[in-house]
């Protein structure tokens, strides 16, 4: 009979224990949603203003190594606003799919245009990978276009 009481328990303890930790998982997740909500408005802001300097980048029809100190600037801002934004995905305060589903292309396109100067600024930098994340981010744009377009890389 103690053997069944015991077994009874057990089964009852499984069953709270499963209960709660299926309770917790739902509050963590609405609680993921919620914190993705507030931090994706300024991001949003952030690619907003991006757009024109993304623009002005693009127009920039010789090698980095020529452009103005003008031209550099707004390509380094670029650089370092679609880094934050990596980087606040990369470290799970924002979704990354919310910035993907809207915004791949612009960090890949971003990082074709930008990559020569950022090695540049590798080179001469004493930050280990300055541009780290922008990098890895764009690679992960790159290869969620592909999955969503069909085409292996």
């Amino acid at each position: 009979m103690t053997d069944w009481l015991i077994v009874g328990l057990t089964c009852v303890l499984v069953v709270v224990t499963g209960f709660y930790a299926w309770q917790n998982k739902r509050m963590v997740d609405e609680m993921t949603r919620t914190r993705s909500a507030s931090v994706l408005l300024p991001v949003l802001e952030i690619l907003l203003q991006c757009s024109r300097r993304w623009w002005a980048v693009r127009g920039y029809d010789m090698p980095h190594t020529l452009w103005s100190r003008e031209q550099r600037n707004v390509a380094n801002r670029l650089s370092m606003d679609l880094e934050r934004i990596a980087y606040i995905c990369g470290q799970g305060l924002l979704e990354p799919r919310f910035v993907m589903a809207g915004h791949a292309r612009v960090f890949v396109d971003s990082w074709e245009m930008l990559s020569g100067f950022i090695g540049s600024l590798r080179s001469t930098s004493d930050q280990p990978q300055p541009r780290e994340h922008f990098e890895r981010f764009a690679r992960e744009c790159s290869v969620y276009l592909d999955q969503r377009t069909g085409h292996n890389q």
